[in-house]
């Protein structure tokens, strides 16, 4: 099967996001409240529970909304200026409304190159999605769609929202290999989740967040070994979670 990142140097420079103190609130809600984080080169698992803030801080990386306060960079520029657009991809979220949509029509939306559309006709292929407008399409290929068009983009960051939410075990072993992939072409991919089911040794990191709190930022095998010694039951919990996730080999 075709590799989407053949032919990209091994010497890539990596791309930092930076977010700094950000807080954002929706009304009287706060989703995400003073969050410093950032990261580059790899692939970071960014856990918690649903309602947790992950996909506000998805939302705020792209530019798709921005902070209440605080701020946030991507490669430097500020977050949703045209040099951070062109530097980061995200798997696109698909409302009923764009059902019409095909992929011919999203080569002219995204204005895709000639190599990027090869590449997303290639992984249409290898995620074996039907050649339909996205409204005939089952909610699995529909997702299996999105990740195709994220990937085929090849943007030094990627940011991935529940991706494997619907995924069949082939879409999860692609998603596996293309996020192997970028990593090991020092780009960047975040992947939010409340239900991981990607094998835990595929990220380098993990961010974990709960009531827009940053509870934890480190490796997997920290969180594993301290969580249960710092006081915070959420925390605490998820590791537990997480160790039965990788005892169990990432079933």
């Amino acid at each position: 099967m075709y590799s989407p990142l053949t032919g990209m140097s091994s010497t890539t420079v990596p791309t930092e996001v930076v977010a700094d103190r950000v807080t954002k609130r929706f009304g009287n809600v706060t989703a995400l409240d003073d969050v410093s984080v950032r990261f580059g080169d790899g692939a970071t698992a960014l856990l918690g529970r649903n309602g947790a803030g992950k996909t506000t801080l998805i939302n705020l990386m792209s530019g798709v909304v921005f902070p209440s306060d605080g701020g946030i960079t991507i490669g430097g520029h500020p977050v949703g200026s045209g040099p951070a657009v062109d530097l980061v991809a995200r798997q696109m979220e698909l409302p009923t409304t764009a059902g019409f949509l095909t992929e011919k029509r999203l080569n002219r939306i995204f204005r895709l190159t000639a190599e990027e559309s090869r590449r997303l006709h290639t992984l249409l292929t290898d995620f074996s999605v039907p050649r339909r407008a996205l409204g005939k399409l089952s909610t699995g290929n529909q997702l299996k769609f999105a990740l195709a068009l994220a990937f085929a983009r090849n943007r030094p960051i990627l940011l991935l929202d529940e991706p494997t939410a619907g995924l069949d075990i082939f879409g999860v072993e692609i998603l596996t290999r293309l996020i192997e992939e970028r990593t090991r072409q020092g780009q960047a991919t975040l992947v939010a989740t409340h239900q991981p089911t990607l094998t835990p040794d595929l990220f380098d990191r993990a961010v974990v967040i709960d009531q827009g709190r940053l509870l934890y930022d480190g490796n997997l095998p920290g969180l594993l070994e301290t969580a249960p010694d710092n006081g915070d039951p959420v925390t605490t919990r998820l590791a537990i979670a997480m160790a039965r996730l990788i005892t169990g080999g990432g079933q």
